[in-house]
């Protein structure tokens, strides 16, 4: 059966077959629901594969490869955005994923599983923490969990700060040495504020004078819709009605704001999003660059660098010999 049509047959049937992992599965230990380890995914495993979910959360790093990622969220469907290495992806329990990879395509993950009552969250739990918990959970609204972001975009620096700290965990969990509990967990505490920062820089500020039925601000629940959806859609030509549907406003109130609430307009978030992921492309690729462009959605080579040269004040090519002479 076509992979295409395997998976709208699965969504048109409500995602009503699934895999669901167990604990037990993966925690030896009772006392320490905690896992780690690295997989290699491939056209001949991932068809065993199926959209699946846990009871456990589940942080994944991607080290190699790149392929596309399938997200179930509740208020946007089925999203496919493709990943990088030195991406890194968040899935609570319940919540559905899975991988398309082509026949030539490979990804090697690092994956860190656990039980959330691991962490103390309340540890986590202060104000000038509250971004953070949004890659987890937002408090419920209008009746339901609500959660907006899954991929965390890392910067060159937080990408190898990450990486360090999961593979000092995976050391402490190999070895296990007296004590390594405890440093797991505080690594892992680490490795969790740092991504914080990582987020913060896309989540919206909230509206307080704005409320919703449940105390959620509107302005800032809508935002977070339409910050999550280009994240995963930003390959392709993106329209303003599709942002004002998803925004539930006009297109002259959205652009006013998305401009007051992120100090950007919904065009340059948008560059930045793609210039962003062209970095990581020219960085860790010998791809071509008119490729690289295509990828990340500028299918005009002169208006990618273009675009490029206003945010890193360097051309493409140029960024990708500055950074290898620095490697």
């Amino acid at each position: 059966m076509n992979r295409n049509k395997a998976a709208d047959e699965r969504s048109n049937e409500g995602l009503k077959y699934v895999h669901k992992f167990s604990g037990k599965e993966y925690f030896a230990d009772k006392s320490f629901p905690f896992f780690v380890q690295r997989y290699l995914h491939n056209w001949e495993s991932v068809p065993i594969l199926p959209m699946h979910s846990h009871e456990f959360i589940e942080i994944a790093f991607v080290v190699q490869g790149c392929v596309t990622h399938c997200f179930h969220s509740e208020q946007l469907g089925e999203l496919k955005y493709k990943i990088y290495p030195g991406d890194l992806f968040i899935i609570n329990p319940g919540e559905l994923h899975t991988y398309e990879i082509g026949r030539e395509e490979q990804v090697e993950l690092v994956n860190l599983l656990f039980y959330p009552q691991l962490i103390n969250w309340g540890v986590l739990g202060a104000h000038d923490h509250a971004d953070l918990l949004n890659l987890f959970y937002v408090p419920p609204f209008s009746g339901e969990d609500v959660r907006f972001h899954s991929l965390v975009k890392l910067d060159e620096s937080s990408r190898e700060e990450v990486y360090s700290l999961i593979k000092r965990m995976e050391a402490e969990f190999e070895r296990k040495l007296p004590g390594y509990q405890s440093l797991i967990i505080v690594k892992l505490l680490e490795m969790i504020i740092c991504l914080s920062r990582q987020h913060a820089v896309y989540a919206p500020k909230p509206l307080p004078d704005r409320q919703g039925s449940e105390g959620q601000p509107v302005a800032d629940v809508n935002l977070k819709k339409v910050v999550a959806y280009i994240e995963r859609n930003y390959t392709r030509e993106l329209s303003v009605q599709e942002l004002t549907e998803i925004a539930r406003c006009s297109p002259r109130h959205l652009s006013r704001l998305f401009k007051k609430e992120t100090g950007m307009s919904v065009i340059h978030f948008l560059h930045y999003i793609r210039i962003e992921q062209s970095k990581k492309y020219l960085s860790s690729t010998c791809e071509k660059i008119v490729t690289i462009g295509q990828e990340v959605g500028f299918p005009d080579a002169t208006f990618f660098n273009k675009v490029f040269k206003k945010f890193e004040n360097c051309t493409p090519s140029e960024y990708r010999q500055r950074h290898r002479a620095e490697a």
